[in-house]
């Protein structure tokens, strides 16, 4: 129980830089996409 729970925050921790981009990634991509249209 407690090692599956360490290996899923181990987990979530390689995943939140990705996921930071991305949305990074997507605000600067809408935001873009407004100032062409």
């Amino acid at each position: 129980m407690e090692t599956s729970r360490f290996s899923k925050m181990k987990t979530e921790k390689r995943l939140f830089p990705i996921k930071l981009i991305n949305s990074i990634f997507i605000e600067t991509f809408s935001c873009n996409l407004r100032t062409y249209i």
